[in-house]
């Protein structure tokens, strides 16, 4: 995983979303619920990255479990996902969509 990332809550149509950028990886931007349903705030873009099961996740800062960047599931409990937006990066301009892929 690349040493440099950047992290960013923002709010679209209300609803605050942690975006991440990580350059060198496949997929360099992502877009995924700021809200923490089982801490019951909005913390995930104050995570740590990490990499869990070969797959980048970020784990909530107040009880440390992993959420998929990719899809926003949950590793200790699949029942739980967080909603997930679809991104395109023009430039130094990134477009997010307001309806979740889920």
């Amino acid at each position: 995983m690349s040493t440099y990332k950047e992290r960013k809550a923002c709010t679209l149509s209300k609803k605050s979303i942690a975006l991440f950028f990580l350059p060198g990886q496949a997929q360099q931007l992502y877009a995924i619920d700021n809200w923490d349903p089982i801490a019951q705030a909005g913390i995930i873009a104050r995570g740590i990255l990490a990499e869990v099961e070969g797959e980048l996740t970020i784990a909530s800062p107040l009880f440390k479990h992993h959420f998929r960047l990719a899809d926003g599931l949950c590793v200790e409990n699949s029942s739980i996902q967080l909603a997930t937006y679809p991104l395109t990066f023009f430039g130094n301009t990134v477009f997010i969509g307001s309806n979740s892929i889920q």
